[in-house]
């Protein structure tokens, strides 16, 4: 019996082996519809479908199948790389409706390559899971995904439905726990959302990165299911609503990056929100205090809060001590507001807290280890850009190991912190302008890890020393550091992509081995002392290099030819140097992406290559203080990079220093991104000759055009009032003649004008601001008159007739003086009108002589006239026959 029933027992377990082994296979038709569905995918960067081959589709990866049935009930073809690496699909098969059990369908991040969403995803029943989010697909969202009556999850977010803002879609949807509409275009709020259904469901609602105007919805008031509401990156104003103060259910709320206001602290006016985990206002228009965290027995706003960010507002006063209640914090960001005074100690016993963020506001004190000693679990602390004192034991070793370190603008120094060295996981170190003054060598210590390092701006001094291998980001700039660069340098830090060595005592040559850095952007060695020819392995920098500054050293030589393969290169700055010989003619066919380029104080000869004229992107050009010669290219017309249309200079992600004379005097632009930087051209102090053509009066975007210290003849562009952006304009020193073109006194902009010593004639358009430049801007001009000048003119009551407020101050005789000399002038005017016509009424002969005489001088007008017409009309008719 017993023998039977093991028999019995082992045949039953093979059965069901046998069964459920089959039923891991799935069906043909299923496997057919997903290799159908491939066919459509002409790209797959990352091979994510080469495990689709063989007859198990249960296996494949992103597809998942019931444990029993073997229907294939997910399909999840999500991209895990966002940015790279899509799946791009040109068609999807109509055959996955044979995959009738899905219940799960995610598409997310790929390339659609702009096709429509097909119309049979509205026929998935039994689906619960549909994100479509940046998919790239095109047209309208189908109304058939209406049938889809089962839906839970719905993320639409990346794709156009401004159409839909009126919609009814997501109301169809009775079980609908989470919608997420990120990127949609939508500039309302949708009407759906009052729809009854939706109300009681929705546990989450993403609108976030639209174009939503206005107050927020009272809409939202019967959402009380409400955990996760995330409204970022639009453009609401006005105030929080009741609707969201009495969602008692909320773990997340995102409201960051709008224009939202209280006119009570907020954290009072939030205080139901007891369950809240994550509460984001950063950027917004909220100012005045914060308010206080309740520490009570009842639950309150603070209880459970892991994430608070208030940064970028208008906040204002000391930071309290309701930091204390919140125990649980995590983050912890009130950066970019006008908080004062001290740091209050009750910061250290935020025991939890992993990021700190106090940047960008105006606290003052001491950091002290009583704020951080008990912060196991920190990884992120910036305290730059206040007034703060770091004093901290030299054999101070913290219980926290650090990624992320901000201290710029902080007095951290004179010597480099000696904890430093003992945070190994370090990535980002910021001391920039931290009153440090130590070597270099002191620094970073074991610090491999270090990615980003920025000391510009202190007093650190020594030679270069070795430097973590897996820096990308490096400044070191205005120090006292000396000596050469390593040779190896570029060995050494083979990965950086920011090279920022400028503003040091730095000698010796370029070396070779910085060829090695192929992911450099921005290499910038200026103002140093280095010498020796430009090398020509700075040639092998082309794949990246975007910006190269190497001006104000002792380079000489001719211009690099090596740089002739740097299509990608916007800045290039090679002045203040000793280079010689011709600026090349390959430069405007090669560097087609140049915005800046200075070449000034060198030694270059020869003519401007007419070839720089095809630098279209060029906004900035100055070729001052060299040897150039020649007459000024007419073809600069041609660069559209100096028109009114190119607002703005792009320089990525990096911060630069870039200087330029404006307006007499160096200026130094500190930029980031995109920036509003003066377009100038720059021709000063060389030999130019001819005239000004009048074409350079087309480059409306200029705000500096400096043409002083040449050899320009001729008179002054008469249309040069179109340029209206001018602030500063300099022909002096340069033989000029005629007059001032009138056309000047329509640039309201003009702060800075020189016209002195040239030979320029009659008076001095009046209109705008030019009578209140100073005389130095005008001298030199011996024919030139009116005011600011003492030479009057003619007409002077033109070129400066007294106001009414200058006649107040005059006394009283004067006032007399100038009423006789007006009564005199009338007077002898009426007296000798009439004594003319007197005679010639009274008197025959002269009468007769004098219309005789009238008539003579009509007869010869006429004649000359009539023949100068014949002759013009013979000279027109010869020159058509010669064309």
């Amino acid at each position: 019996m017993v023998l039977q029933n093991t028999i019995i027992f082992v045949l039953m377990v093979l059965f069901s082996w046998n069964i459920y082994g089959l039923s891991l296979h799935c069906h043909e038709n299923e496997r057919q519809a997903l290799l159908d569905f491939k066919k459509g995918v002409i790209a797959d960067p990352f091979n994510r479908l080469s495990s689709w081959v063989g007859q198990d589709c249960c296996k494949w990866q992103g597809v998942g199948c019931n444990n029993k049935t073997g229907n294939v009930v997910k399909l999840d073809l999500r991209n895990p790389f966002p940015s790279s690496d899509y799946l791009e699909v040109i068609e999807v098969n109509s055959s996955l409706l044979e995959l009738e059990h899905l219940n799960y369908l995610d598409l997310s991040q790929n390339n659609f390559t702009g096709i429509k969403i097909p119309k049979f995803f509205g026929s998935f029943q039994k689906l619960k899971y549909l994100n479509l989010s940046y998919a790239m697909f095109g047209g309208i969202v189908p109304h058939d995904l209406e049938n889809l009556s089962m839906l839970q999850h719905l993320d639409l977010s990346g794709l156009n439905l401004y159409s839909m803002s009126s919609g009814s879609l997501p109301s169809s949807f009775p079980f609908l726990s989470s919608l997420v509409l990120s990127s949609c275009g939508l500039d309302e709020f949708p009407s759906f959302l009052s729809h009854a259904n939706l109300s009681l469901s929705l546990v989450n609602l993403d609108l976030s990165r639209n174009n939503l105007k206005g107050s927020i919805p009272q809409a939202l008031l019967n959402m009380t299911s409400l955990e996760h509401l995330d409204l970022s990156d639009n453009n609401l104003k006005g105030s929080i609503p009741h609707a969201i103060l009495n969602m008692t259910s909320l773990e997340y709320l995102n409201l960051s990056f709008n224009e939202l206001s209280s006119d009570v602290p907020i954290i009072n006016e939030l205080k139901k929100l007891y369950h809240l985990e994550t509460l984001d206002l950063f950027s917004n228009s909220f100012q005045g205090k914060v308010g206080d965290f309740e520490n009570s027995l009842f639950p309150s706003i603070g209880y459970s809060l892991k994430t608070l960010k208030l940064g970028d507002n208008n906040f204002s006063g000391h930071l309290p001590n309701w930091l204390y209640p919140l125990k649980n914090l995590e983050i912890l960001d009130l950066s970019a507001n006008h908080f004062d005074g001290p740091i209050p100690e009750s910061v250290g016993a935020l025991l939890r807290l992993k990021e700190l963020d106090l940047s960008d506001n105006l606290l003052t004190g001491v950091v002290s280890e009583v704020h951080l000693a008990k912060l196991s679990k920190l990884k992120f602390l910036s305290l730059s850009n206040n007034f703060l004192s770091l004093k901290i034991r030299s054999n101070w070793i913290p219980p926290f190991q650090l990624d992320f370190i901000y201290m710029s603008h902080c007095e951290v120094g004179p010597q480099f912190p000696e904890w430093l060295r003992t945070q190994t996981t370090l990535m980002v170190l910021h001391m920039h302008n931290s009153d440090i003054s130590d070597s270099l060598s002191n620094c970073y210590g074991n610090l491999s890890s270090l990615e980003t390092l920025d000391l510009s701006y202190n007093q650190i001094y020594g030679k270069v020393p070795p430097l973590p291998r897996h820096i990308t980001i490096l400044d070191l700039s205005n120090n006292k550091i000396s000596g050469p660069i390593p040779k190896n340098i570029g060995h050494m830090i083979p990965f950086v992509e920011f090279l920022n060595l400028s503003n040091n005592s730095l000698n010796g040559t370029i070396p070779g081995s910085l060829c090695k850095m192929q992911n450099l952007v921005v290499l910038d060695l200026a103002f140093n002392t280095l010498s020796g020819t430009i090398p020509s392995s700075i040639g092998q920098l082309q794949k990246k290099l975007g910006t190269l500054h190497l001006n104000n050293n002792k380079f000489h030589g001719e211009f690099p030819s090596a740089l002739r393969n740097h299509t990608r290169l916007g800045i290039l700055d090679l002045g203040e140097n000793a280079l010689s010989g011709e600026i090349p003619w390959w430069i405007g066919k090669d560097l087609v992406a140049l915005q800046i380029l200075s070449l000034r104080s060198n030694r270059f000869n020869g003519t401007i290559p007419p070839k720089v004229c095809d630098m279209a992107n060029l906004h900035i050009l100055d070729v001052s203080r060299n040897n150039l010669s020649g007459t000024i290219p007419t073809c600069f017309r041609n660069l559209s990079g100096m028109l009114l249309l190119n607002g703005s200079i792009s320089f990525g992600q990096y911060t630069q220093e870039i200087m330029q004379v404006i307006k007499g005097i160096y200026l130094e632009y500190h930029i980031t991104s995109e920036v509003e930087l003066p377009f100038n051209l720059d021709l000063s102090s060389n030999n130019f000759v001819g005239q000004i053509p009048e074409e350079l009066t087309l480059l409306t975007g200029l705000t500096g055009l400096n043409l002083s210290r040449n050899h320009l003849t001729g008179k002054m562009p008469e249309n040069i009032g179109q340029m209206k952006r001018l602030e500063s304009l300099d022909f002096s020193s340069n033989h000029l003649s005629g007059s001032i073109p009138p056309s000047i006194s329509a640039i309201s902009t003009l702060e800075t004008l020189n016209l002195s010593f040239n030979n320029l004639s009659g008076p001095i358009p009046t209109g705008s601001q030019l009578q209140t430049f100073e005389n130095s801007s005008y001298i030199g001009n011996s024919e030139l008159c009116g005011f600011p000048l003492q030479r009057k003119c003619f007409h002077d009551e033109q070129s400066h007739a007294p106001s009414h407020n200058d006649r107040k101050g005059q006394p009283e005789g004067d006032h007399l003086k100038i009423n006789w000399f007006y009564i005199g002038i009338v007077s002898g005017f009426a007296v000798g009108n009439w004594g003319v016509c007197a005679v010639l009424l009274f008197k025959k002969t002269w009468r007769c002589a004098y219309f005789r005489f009238c008539d003579d001088i009509y007869d010869w007008l006429f004649v000359f006239v009539a023949v100068r017409a014949v002759r013009l009309k013979i000279k027109l008719k010869c020159s058509e026959v010669q064309d």
